[in-house]
């Protein structure tokens, strides 16, 4: 069979909506959660919905289309399945996550047609704790602010994003029973926190919202929300200066982009 042939094959069995499915995803950002060598099983997941976080585990509901050349879960053995993720809308409590994803998929494949795409399907996401003891000896953590931005923007309020990332090479603690990582936000009116600073908020990372099992692996990432009150703003600190504090316990070998600046016009 010629390799034309095939390719008319395999796209007389994709459906359109799955096409659609397909562009969609590579617009925005797919991640094949495991190297897996293609062998015609191989499906998305995308669509997620968190229902619940307790413990390690993290119950979501997502869809799936079946864009391999077999029906599932027939023809497809469990470590011949190829997932592919839509990370551009995967939950931030997932960040870093990915093969606990892929595995809770592979442990439960749904019954799809080559070219189908389900329904929300419930997964039960089951995360492992990373031993940080042993490698915080040799290796060290560096937490850093990548970007923060207003996501939404009124006269009364900016509800803010920030991204938190571990740039180093060993774990980071942001969250125990004790205490856990802060982050700080000021109106100022440069780019740096000043004597005339005006605090604005105050953000703790919390268990089960920003962060799963209480630690930032390397180059692993995490999402801060918080709603900002611009009552206090002035004409004279429009600007949004924000700092982590990390807990007493974690050592950060570079402090020095613990800081970022949001610019505002008043």
């Amino acid at each position: 069979m010629s390799i034309s042939s095939l390719l008319n094959d395999v796209l007389q069995m994709l459906s359109y909506r799955t096409c659609l499915v397909l562009a969609a995803l590579l617009w925005s950002q797919v991640v094949v959660a495991q190297a897996i060598h293609y062998e015609g099983c191989r499906l998305a997941l995308f669509d997620f919905t968190v229902i619940r976080v307790k413990d390690l585990n993290v119950e979501i509901t997502a869809r799936v289309a079946n864009t391999g050349r077999f029906d599932l879960p027939s023809k497809c053995r469990k470590e011949a399945l190829n997932v592919e993720i839509d990370t551009l809308n995967l939950p931030p409590v997932l960040w870093g996550h990915e093969e606990s994803v892929a595995e809770a998929v592979q442990k439960k494949v749904p019954i799809l047609k080559a070219g189908a795409i389900s329904a929300p399907l419930w997964f039960n996401i089951a995360i492992t704790k990373p031993d940080i003891i042993q490698k915080m000896e040799s290796d060290c953590a560096d937490l850093r602010i990548d970007t923060a931005y207003f996501k939404k923007l009124t006269a009364d309020e900016a509800l803010m994003h920030v991204i938190v990332s571990n740039a180093g090479s060993g774990p980071a603690i942001v969250y125990n029973e004790i205490e856990a990582l802060t982050v700080n936000f000021y109106f100022v009116g440069g780019s740096k926190l000043t004597r005339g600073a005006i605090l604005a908020a105050v953000k703790q990372v919390s268990k089960g919202t920003e962060t799963v099992t209480g630690v930032l692996a390397p180059q692993q990432r995490m999402l801060i929300v918080q709603a900002v009150s611009l009552k206090q703003r002035t004409k004279f600190a429009p600007n949004i200066f924000i700092e982590l504090a990390t807990p007493s316990k974690q050592k950060d070998c570079f402090p020095g982009n613990n800081t970022y600046t949001v610019f505002g016009e008043q």
